[in-house]
């Protein structure tokens, strides 16, 4: 028997008959692309899929999920999940990944869409993910991995592995448009100490900085960041940290 309160599922499991007693089991759940529609499901029914993979990715703030749907096309073993507040621009992959092949389908298990913010994931989250991307983000998840933001940091390093991987890519021409960052409300992260308060902010949340880039050319195979950068000049910056052991107390 189940009862559904709000986003929770409640499952009562009744004991032999000769107890009066009822226990009860608070279970997260995960709103997922399942075709054209959304649906709620217990956590279980993703957490069933991490042992079946030799690794999981997360990419944060999908977009339009051709990024990660590439991914797992190209790499069966390793499991996949695609996360954005906006389930609209994810519809057309979760068509295609859930529609039969006779059908114009295309087959890829290894992959789920899900219909949450970074910050709302369920704690059934923790350690789950070998790498994590966040490709060119705008409004408020640029907001919360530049100013940043708490809830954000907390949630991106805790569904790490320790020794995970968390890669950063930003449009890094936009911070050259003073109006623009006003109007975003964003930190400007132009000059060496901006990106240097940035990179121990995220030390706090135990995700230690290892790599730098700036580069005119990459767009991470993304649509949008293809849109910002192929042949327009802009530059991206590429920040690679990963995930150390002991997570902070002070979180």
């Amino acid at each position: 028997m189940r009862t559904y309160l709000g986003s929770a599922i409640i499952y009562k499991s009744h004991p032999p008959r000769s107890s009066f007693s009822i226990k009860w089991r608070m279970i997260s759940t995960i709103t997922r692309l399942n075709g054209n529609r959304l649906e709620t499901v217990p956590f279980t029914v993703l957490s069933e899929q991490f042992d079946k993979f030799s690794k999981t990715h997360v990419d944060i703030g999908t977009g339009d999920a051709k990024f990660i749907y590439r991914l797992a096309k190209d790499n069966p073993s390793y499991f996949y999940i695609g996360i954005d507040s906006n389930p609209d621009g994810m519809g057309h992959i979760s068509w295609k990944i859930k529609r039969k092949p006779s059908k114009g389908g295309l087959t890829v298990p290894n992959l789920e869409l899900l219909h949450m913010s970074v910050e709302d994931l369920p704690s059934e989250f923790s350690q789950v993910a070998h790498c994590v991307t966040i490709n060119y983000p705008w409004g408020s998840l640029l907001k919360g991995v530049t100013d940043p933001d708490p809830k954000i940091l907390e949630s991106i390093s805790k569904i790490l592995h320790v020794g995970g991987e968390l890669f950063l890519n930003l449009n890094y021409t936009l911070y050259s448009d003073k109006r623009l960052i006003s109007t975003l409300e964003i930190t400007d992260l132009e000059g060496k100490e901006a990106v240097e308060k940035l990179k121990n902010i995220f030390s706090f949340y135990q995700l230690r900085f290892r790599e730098k880039g700036l580069d005119n050319r990459n767009f991470a195979g993304t649509t949008w960041g293809k849109h910002l950068t192929l042949g327009s000049g802009r530059e991206t910056l590429s920040l690679k940290f990963s995930r150390e052991s002991n997570f902070s107390e002070k979180i």
